[in-house]
């Protein structure tokens, strides 16, 4: 038991240690791009402090933000296409209609197996 309590310490402690640690690394990159951002501003003529170096400030970051928003939008189309094209797949194919193509397993078709993919989309039972 002593044993059990003491592994399942050590772990946390690790587990702890990195979260600690990616949070630093986080912290970190965030005043790289502080600096940056500064050095990009100032190379623009802005003085720290003035109105001008605010508003490039703010620009900077809602240009980051708005580059991480159509990165993520292209992400999640990338993922839909994909799976339209597996769905787009079995229609165009012609296996869930197919009388031949038989994916039966015992009466139990497990998932990523034709034939529960056809019952997912409604495209017949695989087998008829």
């Amino acid at each position: 038991m002593m044993v059990a309590r003491g592994v399942v310490l050590a772990l946390g402690t690790v587990l702890l240690a990195g979260c600690a640690e990616l949070e630093a690394m986080e912290r970190e990159q965030a005043a790289r791009q502080y600096a940056d951002d500064q050095y990009t501003c100032s190379g623009y003529g802005f003085r720290p402090g003035s109105d001008g170096f605010a508003g490039c400030m703010m620009r900077l970051d809602r240009d980051r933000q708005y580059q991480q928003v159509v990165a993520e939008r292209e992400a999640e189309e990338d993922r839909r296409r994909e799976q339209w094209k597996a769905d787009y797949g079995y229609r165009k194919n012609g296996r869930c209609d197919d009388p031949r193509y038989r994916t039966s397993n015992g009466g139990r078709a497990s998932p990523g197996s034709d034939e529960y993919d056809c019952k997912k989309l409604g495209l017949g039972d695989g087998r008829k």
